[in-house]
C-alpha cells in the first residue's frame, strides 16, 4: 500500500509540474509569439505606400544662378503699376509687364518656343514652363505691352548689343533680341496678375537652385474691390457664375462681388500660408502692403531694392517721387469724389481716398467682402493699413441706407 502511495504522488507531481509548463508556454504564446504574429500578419496585409507620381520630365531643367528673376506677385487694381514702374524704370533690368497672359502662353506653344510643353499641359504648366526657361538660359519673349527699356538701354549696352550707342525699333528681333538682352543684364523682372497662387512654382523640380526673389502685393480687399466694380466690370471671377445682364441685377451682381472676393482672398492667404511652410520659401519671400507703397513710395522703393540686393540709384529715386507727387492739377481733380478710384500720381492722397464715396456706394459691399475676407483684412491691418471703419460704424451706415 505505501508503494502504491508513493508511486501515486510521484505521478501527481509530475503532472503538476506538467501543466506548470503547459501554462507558462501558453502565456509565452499570448504574450509574446502571438501579438508579433499578428504584427507579421497586420505589416503583410499593410497596403504599400502610395507611390509619388514621377515629376514631369518637361520640369526638370537646370537654373542658371547668374540669372536673378524678381516675380512680382499682385492682383489686378491693387497697386501693380506703382510696383511695376520701380523696376520699368531701372535701365539695368529686363521688365516684363503681364507675360502671362493665355493668348501669349498659346502662341508660344504653338510655335514651339516653350520648352517641353506638351498638348496636355495646363495654362498653369505653361506659366511655370515659362518662367523655368527663363531661369534656365533667358529664353524669354517680349509680351504685347512694351516696357520702357524693353528695346534699348543705356549707351554702353546698346553697343554691346547693335554695335551702336543708339538704338531703336527697327534693331529688335522678336524671335532672338529679348533673350540677348536678359542675357547681358541678368535681372528679369515679371509683374504677373494672372497667378492666383504661389503654390504653382513648386512644378519646376529645381526651383530651390534658382536665384528668384518673390515680391508679394497685397491690398485691403475693401478698396480694391470697389475699384474692380468700376463699370459693373470684374476680371478674376468664377466664368461659371458670369453675370449676364448689363448692368447686373442687384442679387447677380452682389453674388459676383462676394465670389470675386473669396477668389482674391483665398488665393493669397493660401500664398501666406505656403511661405510660413517653406522655410526656403520663405527667406525669398517679401510682402509689401498697397498702402504702405503708397504713403511711404520712397522708403518702400529702398526696402524692395535692398531685398533683391540690387544698386539703386539717385536718378530712379527721384524718378519714383516725381510718379508720386501731385501736381496742381491733380490736387484739383482730387477735390471731386466722381474721380476718387481713379488712378493719380498723388499716392498719399489717393490711398484713402475710396472713404470719401458715398455711404451708398462703399457701404453696400462691406457685409459681403468682409465676410469671405477674414482672413486678409487681419494680414493687411497687422501692416497698418487699417481702413478705420468699425463694425458698429458700418451697421450704423447701412441702417441708415434701408439695409443696402
Amino acid at each position: 500500500i505505501l508503494a502504491d502511495k508513493a508511486a501515486s504522488s510521484t505521478k501527481m507531481k509530475g503532472t503538476h509540474i506538467y501543466m506548470i509548463l503547459l501554462m507558462i508556454l501558453s502565456m509565452l504564446f499570448f504574450v509574446v509569439l502571438l501579438p508579433s504574429t499578428h504584427q507579421t500578419i497586420r505589416a503583410r496585409s499593410k497596403p504599400p505606400d502610395p507611390v509619388m507620381p514621377p515629376i514631369d520630365p518637361a520640369f526638370n531643367l537646370t537654373m542658371d544662378p547668374n540669372i536673378k528673376l524678381i516675380l512680382l506677385l499682385t492682383p489686378f487694381r491693387g497697386g501693380s503699376t506703382l510696383l511695376g514702374q520701380i523696376f520699368d524704370n531701372n535701365p539695368k533690368v529686363q521688365y516684363h509687364f503681364e507675360p502671362f497672359l493665355d493668348a501669349f502662353l498659346e502662341n508660344l506653344h504653338r510655335k514651339g518656343y516653350l520648352l517641353g510643353s506638351r498638348s496636355d499641359h495646363t495654362q498653369a504648366d505653361l506659366r511655370m514652363l515659362y518662367l523655368q526657361q527663363a531661369l534656365h538660359n533667358c529664353t524669354v519673349y517680349p509680351s504685347r505691352f512694351p516696357s520702357k527699356y524693353g528695346v534699348c538701354g543705356e549707351a554702353q549696352e546698346n553697343l554691346l548689343l547693335y554695335n551702336r550707342t543708339d538704338c531703336d525699333d527697327k534693331d529688335f528681333i522678336w524671335e532672338t533680341s529679348p533673350s540677348s538682352i536678359c542675357r547681358l543684364r541678368k535681372v528679369i523682372v515679371m509683374k504677373v496678375i494672372r497667378q492666383k497662387t504661389l503654390s504653382e512654382i513648386l512644378k519646376i523640380a529645381q526651383i530651390r537652385t534658382a536665384n528668384i526673389k518673390i515680391i508679394h502685393l497685397l491690398r485691403h480687399p475693401i478698396p480694391m474691390m470697389l475699384s474692380r466694380r468700376t463699370g459693373w466690370k470684374f476680371f478674376i471671377y468664377d466664368k461659371r457664375k458670369k453675370v449676364e445682364k448689363t448692368p447686373p441685377s442687384w442679387p447677380e451682381y452682389k453674388a459676383k462681388m462676394g465670389w470675386e472676393s473669396h477668389d482674391y482672398c483665398a488665393s493669397n492667404l493660401q500664398s501666406i500660408q505656403l511661405t510660413e511652410n517653406l522655410p526656403w520659401l520663405k527667406k525669398i519671400y517679401m510682402r509689401v502692403s498697397h498702402k504702405e507703397m503708397s504713403l511711404h513710395p520712397l522708403e518702400t522703393t529702398t526696402k524692395i531694392y535692398k531685398f533683391i540686393d540690387e544698386p539703386l540709384t539717385d536718378d530712379l529715386l527721384e524718378t519714383m517721387r516725381q510718379m508720386t507727387s501731385p501736381s496742381v492739377q491733380d490736387l484739383e481733380e482730387l477735390d471731386n469724389p466722381d474721380d476718387a478710384l481713379r488712378t493719380r500720381k498723388n499716392s498719399t492722397e489717393i490711398v484713402n481716398k475710396w472713404k470719401g464715396l458715398s455711404d451708398m456706394v462703399k457701404y453696400n459691399d462691406l457685409p459681403i467682402i468682409e465676410t469671405v475676407c477674414k482672413g486678409v483684412l487681419e494680414v493687411v491691418r497687422a501692416e497698418s493699413t487699417r481702413d478705420g471703419i468699425s463694425g458698429a460704424v458700418m451697421r450704423k451706415r447701412l441702417e441708415r441706407e434701408d439695409g443696402f
